[in-house]
């Protein structure tokens, strides 16, 4: 073998190294991507879906455009601070349940509506709207 072709045998033995780094740090890069691109795929889904179900059920008639209350009913942008899931839940089910609750009793005579009970979902879409409530801010 001549000088020349040990050159070009060494030149295209890096050469096939560096694809196979290349191929297999792309193919890393491409994983995490994909997988955030998931969570903030799925997290935009069920913001989505959250906002059609609060469009759907009227919550802004009483809460506001953007939730953050009006002459109706108060905001909901601290839900998160005040209240557990389960307490939500509970709640959203069957709000005279927790008439005697502080939280419930300081707005008693604010408002002119009580909170009337979300019947009209199942519980996946409860989830959804509970889980968007105690995210707001």
């Amino acid at each position: 073998m001549t000088n020349a072709q040990k050159w070009v045998s060494i030149f295209l033995v890096l050469f096939v190294i560096l694809l196979a780094l290349s191929k297999l740090t792309s193919r890393n890069e491409d994983e995490t991507t994909n997988s955030s691109d998931k969570y903030n795929s799925t997290q935009t889904e069920q913001m989505s879906q959250a906002e059609i179900l609060i469009s759907n059920n009227k919550c802004m008639d009483c809460h506001g455009q953007n939730l953050d209350g009006s002459a109706s009913g108060p905001s909901l942008a601290k839900v998160g601070q005040n209240w557990t899931k389960e307490d939500l839940l509970t709640f959203l089910k069957n709000p005279p349940a927790f008439s005697d609750d502080p939280r419930i009793q300081q707005y008693k005579g604010k408002y002119r509506k009580s909170m009337p009970a979300v019947d009209k979902m199942n519980d996946n879409e409860l989830n959804i709207l509970a889980d968007h409530l105690m995210n707001l801010k």
